[in-house]
C-alpha cells in the first residue's frame, strides 16, 4: 500500500518537484477494483485509503515534518 508513497517521498527528497510527473507504465493493467466498503472500514477502498494515509503520516513524521492546524 505504501510503496508508491515511499517512492514518491524519496523522489521529492532527492529531486526537484518539477521533475515529477505521472506516466502509464503499461497499456493494460488490472487495478483489481475494490468496493468502497463504507460500512466496513477493514476492507476495500476504505482500508486502502486509511493504510496510505497512515504511511504518508509516518513518512512525514520520519522526516520531522510538523503539520499545522492552519488552512
Amino acid at each position: 500500500m505504501g510503496l508508491e508513497i515511499g517512492v514518491l517521498s524519496e523522489v521529492f527528497r532527492h529531486l526537484s518537484w518539477r521533475r515529477v510527473c505521472q506516466v502509464d507504465l503499461a497499456d493494460r493493467y488490472d487495478h483489481k477494483h475494490q468496493s468502497l466498503s463504507s460500512e466496513d472500514p477493514s476492507g476495500g477502498l476504505n482500508r486502502m485509503a486509511c493504510d496510505i494515509a497512515k504511511h504518508l503520516l509516518r513518512t512525514l513524521a520520519a522526516a520531522d515534518v510538523v503539520l499545522s492546524e492552519g488552512r
